[in-house]
């Protein structure tokens, strides 16, 4: 699943920068560069493209008055070496020479994501994890799986109990549409958005960190894409003081060991006068529990 995630990765890569010179051919100019240089002087010509011809003659109302004056002494001399290019035309000696660039390195990108296609095709199959899923169900029971496919790993991280934080006599009741209880409103809007989208999560389940003992984060999370667990902390009351220093030092020990904000946490936070948005959950989800 690493490998086949890098490949995809790398697709994506490959698909964006494809287009990016596709847009950046469509407005580059016509014709090629031919560099001359003896010593230290270099002279730039300009040269129409093998298949240009007459082709050349209809863009002329559409570039930019410097080109149209190479483009038509390229037609009208016939020279083969070329348009000397004045010093003063250094833009289009650019764009020109940039041109070429991009022409070469999109072919030789259409041939890797090509190759990356293929790849993917023939490893994205997936055999291997689903083996242990074909067995017949008594051949499960006497069979410890190797290798898991998504659902089977997200069962069994699913079926791991835990102890969470007891509540406390009096509290409010809360619960969520996954029909546990919740400590308030924001954290049930994120319980409920995470279960919409079937991400498996527990709520306040024990964490052991270094410098503070045990803690309970209000969502440890499985990405099950990337195998890996984050953490989620609501912090619903920053505009008190007490419990904005608390939460900085927890922030703090939580990067201590190796939980880094943006990484393996995710923070969300809301006053009285700045409530949480739903927006911000939703991306949130979309970066760090799916990608």
């Amino acid at each position: 699943m690493g490998l086949l995630e890098v490949l995809q990765n790398e697709k994506d890569n490959l698909s964006d920068m494809i287009v990016l010179l596709g847009n950046s051919l469509k407005n580059a100019p016509a014709g090629r560069l031919r560099i001359s240089h003896s010593g230290q002087n270099v002279q730039y010509y300009y040269r129409p493209s093998n298949r240009q011809g007459s082709k050349l003659k209809q863009q002329r109302r559409n570039v930019s008055e410097a080109e149209a004056f190479y483009i038509k002494h390229a037609i009208d001399g016939k020279t083969s070496g070329g348009v000397y290019i004045k010093k003063s035309d250094e833009k289009l000696v650019r764009d020109l020479a940039q041109k070429d660039y991009d022409i070469a390195l999109l072919k030789a990108l259409e041939k890797r994501i090509a190759l990356v296609r293929k790849l993917i095709e023939l490893y994205g199959k997936q055999e291997a994890e689903h083996i242990y899923e074909m067995l017949n169900p008594y051949r499960k029971e006497i069979v410890h799986s190797r290798i898991f496919t998504d659902n089977e790993y997200a069962k069994q991280w699913n079926g791991v109990e835990y102890e969470g934080k007891l509540f406390a006599a009096g509290t409010v009741e809360m619960y969520t549409n996954r029909g546990e209880r919740v400590r308030s409103k924001s954290e049930k809007i994120i319980a409920d958005a995470l279960f919409q989208k079937n991400i498996s999560y527990r709520y306040e389940a024990p964490v052991a960190l270094r410098g503070i003992g045990t803690v309970y984060p209000d969502f440890t999370i499985l990405n099950v894409r990337k195998r890996k667990e984050i953490y989620w902390e609501h912090l619903g009351m920053m505009d008190q003081k007490d419990y904005c220093e608390r939460a900085l030092r927890k922030i703090e020990l939580y990067q201590r060991n190796g939980i880094i904000l943006g990484r393996e946490l995710i923070i969300t936070y809301e006053t009285s006068q700045y409530p949480l948005e739903t927006l911000m959950i939703e991306r949130n989800i979309e970066e760090y529990c799916l990608d």
